[in-house]
């Protein structure tokens, strides 16, 4: 299964703000302690095509979901299901399209159906990334102080990279 992962992660189409913050994928990766937070700041002759951000944190994501790919169903002993591909890519995509805007790693975790969940929680937001099965995303937000929640699909809602920010935040 991870090695069809690789495939689609290397192939898959993105729009031009998701390819202009991850960049090409032939290009060398590199990690810096400055840039673990957010943003790389480039020299005004470089070109955002030339650099890829990859989160100092994703390769113990991926680790993470692999691990959890090892699973068979029934691994609750309740008859839960194992992951299955489907709710991989929703995730990937995630991660790799928005990481830069995302402060600090996701508890990743099951769905009783073979889904995977992504949780971020800064104390002042809360973010729940669910994809199912059948690679259909959602997602649950909800701020402490003003008491707003949203629930709804992943692709409804226009404030994803905002509200990943805060709730990824670092306290």
């Amino acid at each position: 299964m991870t090695s069809t992962m690789a495939e689609r992660w290397t192939s898959t189409e993105t729009s031009v703000a998701g390819r202009e913050r991850t960049g090409p994928h032939n290009v060398q990766f590199r990690r810096s302690s400055a840039v673990a937070t957010s943003h790389e700041v480039l020299p005004a002759s470089g070109s955002a095509r030339d650099v890829a951000f990859v989160p100092p944190w994703l390769p113990d994501v991926a680790r993470r979901i692999i691990e959890l790919s090892r699973r068979r169903d029934g691994w609750d002993s309740y008859g839960a299901r194992g992951l299955q591909e489907g709710a991989v890519e929703p995730v990937i995509r995630l991660l790799v399209d928005l990481g830069s805007v995302i402060q600090s790693p996701p508890s990743v975790s099951f769905t009783v159906d073979g889904g995977l969940v992504c949780e971020w929680n800064s104390g002042g937001a809360s973010l729940e990334f669910t994809s199912s099965p059948t690679g259909e995303s959602r997602i649950y937000y909800c701020e402490e102080l003003s008491g707003r929640e949203w629930e709804g699909p992943a692709a409804e809602s226009v404030w994803l990279e905002k509200w990943l920010w805060k709730a990824s935040s670092v306290v």
